[in-house]
Order: C-alpha cells, then sequence, then structure tokens
C-alpha cells in the first residue's frame, strides 16, 4: 500500500470528521465489524450478510489492471467512529487516471469524502456522478 505521502495524499482533518489510510493487519476486524454493522444494507445489494473475507476483499480488490500495493485504502470516522471507507487506485481506466471508490451516504458524509480524497488526487467536476445512497465509483484526474 502506497504511504500517505507518496503522491501528496494526507489524512484530512474536518471538524468531527478524519479520513486516514487504513492498516490491512492492524484493522481489519474494525473494517469487518464495519461491514457487519449495516446488515440490511449487504443483504439487500449482495443478498448475504458480509463476512471476514468481504474486509479482507477492501484490502485487495481494485479496478482492473491496478495494482492494490499502490492503492490507498482509507477510512473515513466521525467522531472517532468508522463511518465510511474509501479505496483510491491509479491508472484506471488510463494510467493517468485515479479510481475512487467509497461509501460513506448513510451518514451523509459521501460528499466530503469525495472531495477531501478527489482534491488530494486532482479531481475535478466528477462528483455529480455520486450514485444513489451516497456511493459512487468515479474516476478523477491524478495530478502531474
Amino acid at each position: 500500500m502506497r504511504s500517505s505521502t507518496s503522491s501528496g495524499l494526507e489524512p484530512a482533518a474536518i471538524p468531527h470528521l478524519f479520513i486516514r489510510p487504513m492498516d490491512s493487519v492492524a484493522e481489519i476486524d474494525l473494517v469487518a465489524t464495519y461491514y457487519r454493522d449495516a446488515p440490511d444494507y449487504w443483504l439487500l445489494v449482495e443478498e448475504v450478510l458480509p463476512g471476514r473475507g468481504k474486509a479482507e476483499r477492501f484490502f485487495t480488490d481494485g479496478p482492473p489492471g491496478c495494482d492494490p500495493a499502490q492503492s490507498y485504502r482509507l477510512g473515513l470516522f466521525l467522531e472517532g467512529r468508522l463511518s465510511g471507507l474509501a479505496e483510491l487506485s491509479f491508472g484506471f481506466p488510463e494510467p493517468q487516471d485515479a479510481y475512487l471508490a467509497h461509501g460513506a451516504g448513510a451518514l451523509g458524509a459521501g460528499g466530503g469524502l469525495w472531495s477531501t480524497v478527489s482534491s488530494s488526487c486532482g479531481g475535478a467536476g466528477a462528483g455529480e456522478g455520486e450514485g444513489e445512497g451516497g456511493c459512487a465509483d468515479l474516476p478523477c484526474r491524478r495530478r502531474g
């Protein structure tokens, strides 16, 4: 996984909102609990309750052709509680692009997550594509 400074992405602090890289070893249980705390959503979307495998895939999955080791796995914390996750991968759909997948809309924080992370990778204007329920998978341009 990229270090938080390798492409200029730094943990962002906004009142009551903090976004930072997640640790795939130390915080896997935290991610699993985040998924487990929304059973109705997962039953509706995937028709199964999430297990530990879903948390493991958060740290390893990504868009086609992207190296998961070169991606950011970010957590959005509201008042100290993990309240959203984002994956920022580089090289999709084009080599100069970054791809942001996130979900934090249930708490109305998806827009803050999108703007903070996309501004870090040089994104502009892609936010209009935010999907239903505050989840989005949106490309953004990486700064030169």
